[in-house]
């Protein structure tokens, strides 16, 4: 009788044991699939079975990292010591009894500039920067860093490649804004404020640092980097500008740059930076001759892309009103030599101004034209789109006159117009949104 129930017992031992085939129940809780990760992560699991778990494995792009048979049963993934790209992440569970289940996702690696990934783009109430090179249109909303999305496609998401990070506050909020971003090809560069000018070869998956080298500031706060523009007829040459109005240039494509000119003993001005289009190595700078509204403005000319300085327009000359400055600057394509610039100050100085001479003489534009910023359409002859409040206007006469084209519920941002691929991008309070040309002309 005991031969028996011993008997018994066996058969029903290896019966469970041959019955237990249920593999284990496991989910990555993180990261998720298609997800950016970035530092160093906890690849977290939620791993079940009756029968008790053997062990876990952290296996990365086919490489075991970690066998792991305590739980809770996670790795910790540095991902510094890698290089920015596409990894799979599988982990694979086994029970006690030989069952396994395994799950993949795949993640991207973007370490760079800034402390954290935002999930999407929260507020684009700031004054931001885009640029636009097929398919992408890039933008970089305050803070938030930058981001870019494919504008074929409808259903394309905002992509982050960067530039959010908390400790750039404490120089203050608009401190750890991009106040310059130039996208040409696969190549990215990026002003950032008292963060510093960075650059990236691969489409913004690396970035390097390139003002270290710089010689340090004599004054008390560092480098305050507030804008840069690429040359159109030379892609290598880049200008950059300086708080203190200090213009340096990249003649590789922001990899090194030189002071041209101009301070750097103090913040001392508000500057913008327009290139000519027809005209080589001729560059525009304007602005405001300090930090504040009621300031003089200043315009300057250089050629030989901003290594000679061949004018200093006298505003006054032009309009003696007080505090007369030059919000922007356009050309005519049908003369080369025109330049035209529209004017902020106090009404009725506001306007429309043109120099057929070389800035030796200036006469008014008489339209009804609102004050804004000017991008010209250089495919065609006197064509432009003027951007003021929330209005976006079409002149094909030159700036004669201007039709109304499209009016946004929300204001628009200060040097946001682009063209390309036919389509006129306007950076908003709300968003960028695009419109066909053709549809307009």
């Amino acid at each position: 009788m005991k031969l028996f129930s011993n008997l018994l017992l066996m058969v029903i031992f290896f019966s469970c044991q041959k019955n237990d085939v249920t593999p284990p129940g496991l989910f990555i809780e993180y990261p998720s699939y298609g997800s950016s990760v970035r530092s160093t992560i906890i690849i977290e699991v939620n791993v079940t079975d009756n029968g008790g778990i053997d062990k876990v494995d952290f296996i990365i792009n086919d490489s075991l990292h970690l066998s792991d048979n305590k739980f809770p049963y996670n790795y910790s993934w540095n991902t510094e010591n890698f290089e920015n790209g596409e990894y799979t992440i599988q982990v694979v569970a086994m029970d006690k009894s030989g069952n396994s289940s395994e799950q993949k996702i795949k993640v991207k690696v973007k370490n760079g500039p800034g402390n954290y990934i935002p999930e999407l783009i929260e507020d684009w109430n700031f004054q931001y920067k885009i640029d636009v090179q097929e398919p992408y249109v890039y933008a970089a909303p305050g803070w938030q860093g930058l981001w870019r999305k494919d504008y074929r496609s409808d259903e394309s998401e905002w992509e982050y490649l960067g530039f959010s990070d908390t400790t750039a506050f404490d120089y203050g909020q608009r401190y750890a804004n991009i106040e310059g971003l130039s996208v040409y090809g696969s190549e990215i560069v990026v002003a950032w404020n008292a963060q510093g000018l960075w650059r990236s070869i691969d489409g913004g998956d690396n970035w390097e640092r390139t003002d270290t080298s710089l010689a340090p500031l004599p004054r008390d706060y560092p480098y305050y980097w507030y804008g840069l523009k690429r040359s159109p007829t030379n892609p290598e040459m880049i200008i950059a500008l300086e708080a203190g109005r200090a213009i340096f240039l990249s003649e590789d494509s922001g990899t090194s740059w030189t002071w041209l000119h101009g301070p750097v003993s103090s913040l001392y001005s508000t500057s913008f930076i327009t290139w000519h289009p027809f005209k080589a190595g001729e560059v525009w700078v304007h602005g405001y001759g300090g930090i504040g509204l009621l300031l003089e403005g200043f315009l300057n000319g250089y050629s030989d892309f901003g290594k000679a300085k061949e004018l200093e327009v006298n505003l006054k000359e032009i309009n003696d009103y007080n505090y007369f400055r030059v919000n922007d600057i356009s050309f005519n394509k049908n003369n080369v030599g025109a330049i035209i610039i529209n004017a902020a100050s106090h009404y009725p100085s506001n306007g429309y101004y043109i120099s057929t001479d070389g800035s030796k003489s200036w006469s008014k534009i008489e339209n009804d034209i609102p004050i804004g910023d000017i991008l010209i359409d250089q495919r065609f002859s006197n064509n432009y789109f003027i951007a003021s409040g929330k209005n976006i206007y079409y002149s094909n006469d030159g700036l004669q006159t201007a039709n109304l084209i499209k009016s946004f519920e929300y204001g628009l941002v200060g040097d946001g117009l682009m063209i390309e691929d036919n389509l006129l991008f306007i950076a908003t309070v709300n968003g960028v949104y695009q419109l066909n040309i053709e549809s307009i002309r």
